[in-house]
């Protein structure tokens, strides 16, 4: 059985984003889908997430008025994987 993860990635005004984005891009394991939840509407991070041209991340707008846990929920509603895993935007791994 393949372990598969889904990287729920919520941000909001982070300059670091392709920091955080690439440093899932660079790790060795590769069954994942990363899903990333902008609630400012930066077009910054839907700019960083198409250069990716990565099939693997997905992109989703909110409006979570200061609670980041809607971000969070979002994306395990966006997830197709049993396995959550979070990843703060200005965080790296």
């Amino acid at each position: 059985m393949t372990i598969k993860f889904s990287i729920i990635l919520p941000t909001y005004k982070c300059e670091f984003i392709e920091n955080a984005i690439d440093s899932v891009i660079s790790q060795t394991y590769t069954n994942w889908e990363l899903i990333v939840i902008d609630n400012n509407l930066n077009n910054h991070v839907l700019n960083v997430i198409e250069n990716k041209k990565n099939k693997k991340i997905r992109y989703y707008k909110i409006k979570n008025h200061g609670i980041i846990g809607k971000s969070r929920n979002l994306g395990i509603k966006k997830s197709n994987f049993d396995w959550i895993a979070f990843l703060d935007s200005d965080d790296l791994w």
